[in-house]
């Protein structure tokens, strides 16, 4: 009974396989985009972070523009958080000048986001503010509302 079982997963292929190996066999679909600063500046050069199903960077060229190439050019299909990182010539820099604001370090707090479609353009424009979070926001408010009782 448990060696039919076993071979039943197998031939469905789900033993041994990793979320990332799984997304590696699967579709890719290119991938493009521009970053533009706060204000509306190109920044250079950036890598932009993907996050998802796949990781996977870019690095921006001249105008703020990036493709994402690999193994296989583009991301498999799928939601993905996006954040960004200072490259100088010499590799990711220990102590950059941030271009903008740091929030977009983080993904988590970056609120940038893209929809990688199998059908269409995936072409992302990432415009930079300088709002906070709104999660940071959020909390702020309660606890002001909090101390204001």
């Amino acid at each position: 009974m448990a060696s039919s079982l076993m071979l039943a997963a197998l031939a469905a292929g789900c033993v041994g396989r990793t979320a990332s190996e799984t997304a590696l066999s699967s579709s890719f679909y290119p991938v493009q985009g521009k970053v533009v600063l706060p204000d509306g500046k190109a920044p250079t050069p950036l890598r932009v972070v993907f996050s998802g199903p796949v990781t996977t960077n870019a690095t921006t060229d001249g105008g703020g523009s990036f493709v994402v190439k690999g193994t296989k050019d583009g991301l498999p299909a799928g939601e993905y958080r996006v954040r960004l990182e200072v490259v100088d010539a010499k590799g990711p820099a220990k102590k950059p000048v941030l271009p903008f604001p740091a929030k977009y370090l983080d993904e988590d707090t970056s609120e940038l986001t893209a929809t990688v479609k199998p059908e269409g353009s995936n072409d992302f424009e990432f415009k930079l503010n300088n709002e906070l979070p709104a999660a940071i926001v959020k909390a702020a408010q309660a606890s002001t509302s909090r101390r204001g009782r």
